[in-house]
């Protein structure tokens, strides 16, 4: 059974639709009042929308001021990596082991999608969500995937995305490959690892654009200790 929309959640999908579009950038401040005033709505489920949004790491309340676009530190860009490391590369080894017909369908379309997505990135920033989506469902753990789901938008939020494009379309088209013919050829350990990678590299170019490549080459060792001990794990 469908859970009905409340208002809480037509302001939460409101806020968030205006910080992934870049209407409320990094560091701009907003009043609940305001808000709940453009809206048509009371305070009480714009407040409540606030706190789910800090809840999810996405603004910070200040009392009698309203609430901030949050902006991209190192200690985000390392826990949401680490976080999706230890949730996306063992949901890969079992999607090779136990994806359907049907989503290697899906994986193949995304790829080729992926592929002839115009330069713009908003096309080709839409089929990699996809893409892992796809992987984290045949888990068919909705918790995960709702998890997934919030941290890849963290992920693409503007306050990481206001430092600029950190990749191409063929970059993107070239790490997802692996992941898509290791699942396809049935080999868990390859998935996992193609996966590892794509998340490893995506983590590092987005701290190489924020703090500069002199803390890069320790963050890459931290990260493959890190994935090496979770990726052993069956």
């Amino acid at each position: 059974m469908t859970v009905p929309e409340t208002t809480t959640d037509r302001v939460y999908a409101h806020i968030r639709a205006a910080i992934m579009s870049g209407d409320y950038p990094p560091g701009s401040q907003h009043s609940v009042y305001r808000v709940a005033e453009d809206l048509g709505v009371s305070r009480t489920p714009v407040r409540e929308a606030v706190l789910r949004l800090a809840d999810a790491g996405l603004v910070s309340v200040e009392r009698n001021r309203g609430f901030t676009i949050r902006r991209a530190t190192l200690r985000d860009i390392r826990e949401i990596f680490e976080y999706r490391i230890i949730i996306e590369v063992p949901a890969a080894s079992y999607a090779a082991s136990h994806a359907d017909a049907s989503v290697l369908a899906r994986l193949r379309d995304e790829l080729v999608a992926m592929r002839e997505a115009a330069d713009s990135g908003a096309e080709a920033a839409l089929t990699d969500s996809c893409m892992h989506e796809a992987i984290m469902e045949v888990m068919g753990n909705p918790r995960m995937s709702a998890t997934l789901a919030e941290l890849r938008d963290a992920t693409k939020l503007r306050w990481f995305s206001e430092v600029g494009p950190s990749r191409s379309l063929a970059e993107i088209e070239r790490e997802h490959r692996p992941i898509v013919e290791a699942i396809e050829r049935r080999d868990p350990s390859a998935a996992a690892a193609a996966m590892e990678e794509h998340l490893v590299r995506s983590g590092m170019r987005i701290q190489e654009r924020i703090v500069g490549d002199s803390a890069v080459f320790g963050w890459q060792r931290r990260f493959h200790d890190h994935v090496r001990v979770g990726g052993s794990q069956p």
